[in-house]
C-alpha cells in the first residue's frame, strides 16, 4: 500500500503498520480482507459526502459513526442513503441525526431497507385510520343522540 502511494517515508509506513495491527491483520488473507473493508468504507464515505454535499473531510467522530453503521449495525449504503433522505427535510442534516435514525431502526429490529419501508407504510396506514376515526367521531358529536320513543308528540303539542 505504501509503495502504491509512493509514500515510503518511515513515519507513514509505521502508521500504516499500526493501522493494520489495530485492525487485527496478522496474515496476508486478513490483510486482503482489511483492505477490501477499507475500500468499502472509503466508497461509502465518498457517497455520503456527496449526498450531504460536504465540502470538507469527515471529523474523527463522524468517521466512527460511519464505521459503526457498516460494521456494528450492519447496514449497507442503501439503508444509510434512506436515512440521509429522511434528514434532508430537516433543513440542517447532520451525521449525528443520521446516526440516531439508524440506531433507532436497529433497536426496532429493522435490518434491511425493505423492513424500514414496510414499517413506515404500516405507520402511515395507522395514522390515516386514526384520522378517519377522529373525523368520524367529530362528525357524530351533534348526532350522538337517540330519538325518544316514550313521548306521544301529538298529545304533547295539543297540550301547549
Amino acid at each position: 500500500e505504501c509503495a502504491e502511494r509512493k509514500a515510503l517515508r518511515k513515519n507513514y509506513v509505521f502508521k500504516v503498520a499500526e493501522c493494520w495491527y489495530k485492525g487485527g491483520v496478522k496474515t496476508f488473507e486478513q490483510l486482503e480482507d482489511y483492505l477490501t473493508e477499507q475500500d468499502k468504507l472509503a466508497q461509502v464515505k465518498s457517497k455520503i459526502k456527496s449526498k450531504l454535499r460536504l465540502g470538507r473531510a469527515f471529523t474523527e467522530y463522524e468517521e466512527v459513526y460511519i464505521y459503526s453503521w457498516l460494521n456494528d449495525l450492519k447496514y449497507t449504503f442503501d439503508e444509510i442513503d434512506y436515512a440521509i433522505k429522511k434528514t434532508l427535510s430537516k433543513g440542517n442534516p447532520s451525521i449525528g441525526y443520521i446516526n440516531g435514525i439508524l440506531k433507532n431502526w436497529k433497536e426496532q429490529g429493522y435490518n434491511k431497507l425493505a423492513d424500514i419501508i414496510a414499517s413506515e407504510e404500516t405507520i402511515t396506514k395507522q395514522k390515516i385510520e386514526v384520522e378517519k376515526t377522529k373525523t368520524a367521531t367529530k362528525n357524530l358529536k351533534h348526532k350522538n343522540y337517540e330519538q325518544r320513543k316514550d313521548i306521544n308528540w301529538n298529545e304533547f303539542y295539543d297540550n301547549i
